[in-house]
């Protein structure tokens, strides 16, 4: 059994100028949202130490950024727990403290 990021990267490798991925404000190739991914998960490893087993907090709303951040956390066998945007700022704290 493939993990995501394993079948994501074939589908990468398979068709790098495909869309992957539409919004209502942009379109991404399976080769540009992965450029994106790359630098995301970097980021996360060197600003934020994102380690496998790690839980990521994702409050974003439905955009590519949070497909972007959802792929570089999954990339680096972290933990994405995403956190409704529309929350009272107590259930967003009293989640982000369980």
């Amino acid at each position: 059994m493939n993990t995501l990021p394993i079948v994501w990267s074939e589908a990468e490798r398979l068709w790098p100028d495909k869309i992957a991925l539409i919004t209502d404000r942009e379109e991404l190739t399976y080769r540009e949202l992965a450029r994106r991914i790359r630098r995301v998960s970097n980021e996360l490893i060197r600003q934020w130490d994102v380690r496998p087993g790690h839980v990521v907090a994702l409050l974003a709303p439905n955009s590519v950024e949070f497909v972007v951040s959802y792929f570089a956390v999954t990339a680096n066998a972290g933990i994405v727990h995403p956190i409704d945007e529309r929350l009272k700022p107590e259930e967003i704290r009293f989640l982000l403290e369980d």
